[in-house]
């Protein structure tokens, strides 16, 4: 699956960005760059999905997709025929549950929640409470204290087990086996991820990948049908879809908001103009409403945008020159940043 992932994520960047900003997109860095790649290339889905994905481990992925004869690699990867074959080959429902860029982070909250609360619940029908915590987080651990005493433990350990055991049997056998391989609770020490490599006979990253794709699934499970997953909803309650801006670009925006100008902003907190000017393309991308006209006339967002249509390409560099610098780098990203919600807008009416 995370062979599959990279080679989606190569074929729709299309050689437009370099390979460091498909891993900094997976691994979910959060920085306006790596919010517009996720816009831009339609690969939202996919944003902060592997947050612990190391460099050195994505390079060598890479490397081995490169040797199997998928892509051709050197600063930008492309897809080579066989890459695309793969493609056709997969399932493009196996990955319709990942929504990374709305949900990566509260994904991660819920399944630190629900990992605590089951080694909890099945230490407690063993009548030991003395365990070390699997989750060392305090919130999650004061989190998981409060829910404990909400009702029986026994019968929130019984509802939430049958409410697993139907979820579960509706993903692939080998996501559930990796799941419930990994977890710990009662008597029972959760598998490493070398261990569930080599029973399953994939990758390590595809362990990671497959497991993510149960919390992303069980999560989504559990905001749609509350009544029916009752203590899974519990894991994920207040959980809500974020716009998700960072809290840096936050403040920047209400700043925005008050009316001070740019140059003000970045003097009051004593931030680079470039830091500022990341916030505000954040915040176009991020915000539907945010208006850039008071950076970009809307002539010259319609100049713009026709140079774009007429490279077909997103390349800040080649839109830049076609222009001839008549307008700045902050100027093209926030009308690329701007653009992506009317795209939207047309695909959803189309």
């Amino acid at each position: 699956m995370f062979k599959t992932i990279l080679l989606h994520c190569i074929h729709f960047i299309n050689k437009e960005r370099t390979i460091s900003g498909i891993y900094h997109l997976i691994q979910g860095k959060r920085s306006a760059q790596s919010l517009q790649d996720a816009k831009v290339f339609r690969l939202e889905c996919y944003f902060g999905i592997y947050p612990d994905l190391k460099r050195t481990t994505f390079q060598e992925v890479m490397e081995d997709i490169a040797k199997e004869g998928l892509i051709s690699l050197a600063e930008f990867a492309e897809i080579l025929p066989a890459g695309k074959q793969h493609l056709k080959a997969a399932s493009p429902e196996k990955t319709n549950y990942f929504t990374g860029l709305s949900h990566h982070r509260h994904v991660a909250t819920f399944e630190k929640r629900l990992r605590l609360l089951i080694q909890t619940l099945s230490k407690s029908k063993l009548n030991d409470l003395s365990f070390i915590p699997i989750v060392e987080e305090i919130s999650i651990q004061q989190w998981v204290r409060s829910i404990y005493h909400l009702q029986s433990s026994a019968r929130m350990l019984d509802h939430l087990f049958k409410e697993l055991y139907e979820l579960l049997n509706e993903v692939e056998p080998v996501e559930a086996g990796l799941f419930t391989g990994r977890l710990s609770g009662g008597d029972r020490i959760g598998k490493t991820r070398a261990q569930l490599a080599e029973q399953f006979g994939v990758s390590e990253q595809d362990v990671d990948i497959y497991i993510k794709y149960v919390f992303f699934f069980l999560f989504h499970q559990a905001r749609k049908k509350k009544e029916k997953y009752p203590v899974l909803h519990i894991c994920q309650k207040g959980l809500e879809e974020s716009r998700l801006i960072t809290q840096s670009a936050q403040i920047t925006y209400q700043w925005l908001d008050r009316g001070y100008s740019l140059d003000k902003i970045s003097n009051l907190r004593k931030l680079k103009e470039s830091t500022i000017q990341d916030h505000i393309v954040e915040a176009a991308l991020t915000i539907e409403d945010f208006s850039i006209d008071s950076f970009v006339q809307i002539k010259d967002q319609k100049e713009i945008l026709s140079a774009m249509e007429k490279l077909g390409t997103n390349k800040l560099k080649q839109l830049f020159a076609e222009l001839e610098g008549s307008y700045s780098y902050f100027q093209l990203r926030l009308v690329l940043a701007k653009n992506q919600h009317t795209i939207v807008r047309d695909e959803s009416h189309g």
